[in-house]
Parts: C-alpha cells; sequence; structure tokens
C-alpha cells in the first residue's frame, strides 16, 4: 500500500516544479558481519520528520517497516528526511517539533534516573533506537523509489564480573555497575552531545559471577569514545575498569554487542590482580565465557 502526504510545506514564497518522492522504508541489523533486513519485532514504530531546504520542520509522519510512502512539496527543492525508529517510549524524550523549528536543534534526550544516589548523572537505558537521515533533492531524484535505511543507533554491553565476593570478602548480594560512556542528547542528524552520562545496572549473582545481563547505551561518536566501568558494593565504589588486560581501551559501537568479562579471583592481569577480556559480537549473541560456563 501507498500513502500519500503532500503540503505546501513551512513557507510559501518559494516555487519550483514538483517531483512526489516513493519514499520505502528499511532497517538492518548487523548478524555475522551481514546486513539482516530488520522485521516488525525489531522496528516496532517508525517516525518520519520532514525538513525543509533550510532545515525548517514541515511536519511528522508515522510509517511502518517496509512500507511506500508519496511524499509531496512542491514549495520546496530540497527535503531533510529523519527516521526514528522505536523511539517512541519512556525511555528517552523527543523534543515537541512544531513548524519551522530548526533540524539542528532538534534533539532526543535521554531521561536521568533517579534509583541510585550517586555524583554522577545516571541515565536510564535507551530504547533499541534505530536511525537514518537522508537530504533529498527533489528535481534531481532518478529513481523511482528513494529508500530510506535505518541502523541501530545504540550499542549493547553485558557484564560479567568472576570472584567479586573472594576480592571483596563480602556477600555476593547488591552489587552493581556504572558504565560510564556517552552523552546525553542524541540529534536527529545522529550526532551525540550534552553532558556525559553513566548507565546504573544490577548484577545478578550466579555461579560465583556478577552478570549485568545484556543493556543498551548510547555510545558517544566522538573520537574519543573510549568508556569506562565502575563497580560497586553497595554505594562504596570497588574498581574501575577502563582498558583490558592488553591495555587497550573499551569502546562500544553503534549496531555491537560489547561483552566484559573481568576475573577478580587473582590469576593475573593488572596492578590489581583483576583480569579483563573484552569481545565484540554482533546484535543480541552473548559472548559465553569458558570460565563461567
Amino acid at each position: 500500500m501507498v500513502t500519500a502526504f503532500i503540503s505546501i510545506g513551512c513557507t510559501k514564497e518559494k516555487r519550483s516544479h514538483c517531483v512526489p518522492i516513493l519514499l520505502k522504508f528499511k532497517a538492518l541489523i548487523n548478524i555475522n558481519g551481514e546486513n539482516i533486513v530488520a522485521g516488525e519485532d525489531d522496528v516496532k514504530e517508525l517516525t518520519l520528520y520532514v525538513f525543509n531546504e533550510d532545515k525548517e520542520f514541515l511536519e511528522s509522519h508515522y510509517v511502518e517497516i517496509g512500507s511506500t510512502i508519496l511524499l509531496s512539496y512542491p514549495s520546496h527543492k530540497k527535503l531533510h528526511l529523519i527516521c526514528w525508529g522505536n523511539s517512541a517510549s519512556e525511555q528517552q524524550t523527543l523534543p515537541s517539533i512544531e513548524v519551522c523549528d530548526k533540524l539542528d536543534e532538534s534533539l532526543i534526550t535521554l531521561i536521568t534516573s533517579n534509583t541510585r544516589a550517586t555524583p554522577e548523572i545516571v541515565t536510564t537505558h535507551p530504547d533499541n533506537l534505530f536511525h537514518s537521515a537522508k537530504e533529498v533533492v527533489i528535481n534531481d531524484v532518478k529513481s523511482s523509489v528513494v529508500e530510506m535505511v535505518l541502523r541501530h543507533k545504540v550499542a549493547s554491553v553485558n557484564i560479567a564480573a568472576k570472584g567479586l565476593t573472594t576480592y571483596t570478602s563480602r556477600a555476593g548480594e547488591d552489587y552493581s555497575y556504572v558504565f560510564r560512556s556517552g552523552k546525553k542528547h542524541v540529534t536527529f542528524g545522529g550526532e551525540t552531545q550534552g553532558d556525559d552520562v553513566h548507565h546504573f545496572q544490577n548484577a545478578e549473582f550466579k555461579n560465583n559471577t556478577h552478570e549485568s545481563g545484556i543493556f543498551n547505551i548510547l555510545p558517544s561518536t566522538d573520537e574519543n569514545n573510549s568508556v569506562e566501568v565502575d563497580i560497586y558494593k553497595g554505594t562504596e565504589l570497588i574498581s574501575t575498569i577502563s582498558t583490558d588486560s592488553n591495555g587497550d581501551e573499551i569502546k562500544a559501537k553503534e549496531g555491537e554487542l560489547l561483552n566484559i568479562y573481568a576475573d577478580f579471583s587473582g590469576s593475573g592481569g593488572n596492578e590489581e590482580g583483576v583480569s579483563v577480556s573484552i569481545a565484540i559480537t554482533p546484535w543480541g549473541e552473548k559472548k559465553i565465557w569458558k570460565d563461567i560456563q
């Protein structure tokens, strides 16, 4: 089914020959190095935001993966199209955009959490956000269908620590992780900005291992996008992990699962006797560490 949206846009003084745009939506997930087409279970909702050549907001449309819509904006020569997937929940806030608001001022914001009393800015985990941005010069459209391909805007993380109770000589409950990475905002263009944020995650104790389970973070788009993990017992900081056992920085990337394994059993590693291993795996495919199988 093709849905048509026709608008004169934000301003009326700009007139050009109108070439309708047939726009189709597709989302991709990287699995084992291959781009797999995502389905409705992966991307539950999509919102298309349309901005004019001056990057002023015109209107938004709710669309679906695999759907095709017809856009016709006779007042404009160029459109800036932004599409977000899985953004309409309470895990992050969307801007209240009005007609003629600027694209560069439109932000998605992570929500500050009050679940932990720490001096840092602790946020909730973002949803499984997908994003696409495309600039379309209307009279230069040569294909019968313009495709908007959405990809992950978040990374996922799983943290496991072995031997914490022996390392601290304390019982196995009330341990948690604070994952220090990223910024509080992401622009509609896909760049992160604003205050540094920290993601809090409880650790489940099983077989002498504290595991976080998989959670999402919004990785920084800066070149220096290394991350650190603070390990807490209650509100007391026990250890901070910033590199693996080879001294390499820990980094999270969009569309991938970052697996962190810290062994506190004293078998080697850094100056604290902590051995840290890192594995990057495809989305949703958790690393099974041999020591904690």
